[in-house]
């Protein structure tokens, strides 16, 4: 929370119609345990953050292997169409760019032929 913030929050904890107008000790505790429980959040936020740049590298080391561009920070894969972009494109893009490519790949296409329509082996 920002100085002001506190300030905004303070103000309305300590006029006439709050619980805490008559129990200033109250007031802080209570504003202490808001500060606490954000940067708290915050602090998971970081980690999660952090946890997801982390998989997204691995996913795209994982793909691209040698030829991943990662210059300037970037991290992509611009080997096949479409290219994808692990640092921006959200999950879903991801996901459906991979699922483009693997159907556009010739051994896969090789392998569908081979399945019936339950999806078992003739």
């Amino acid at each position: 929370m920002t100085p002001k913030e506190i300030q905004r929050e303070l103000e309305n904890l300590t006029s006439g119609g709050s619980e805490f107008y008559h129990n200033p000790r109250m007031c802080l505790d209570y504003l202490k345990d808001r500060k606490n429980t954000t940067l708290h959040f915050a602090k998971k936020a970081k980690k999660a953050e952090l946890e997801n740049r982390e998989l997204r590298l691995m996913l795209a080391i994982a793909h691209a292997g040698v030829l991943l561009y990662t210059d300037d920070g970037e991290i992509q894969d611009n080997r096949i169409h479409p290219c994808i972009d692990y640092k921006r494109d959200s999950v879903e893009m991801i996901k459906e760019k991979l699922y483009i490519r693997n159907m556009n790949n010739p051994e896969v296409k090789k392998f569908l032929k081979t399945l019936n329509e339950d999806g078992i082996e003739k």
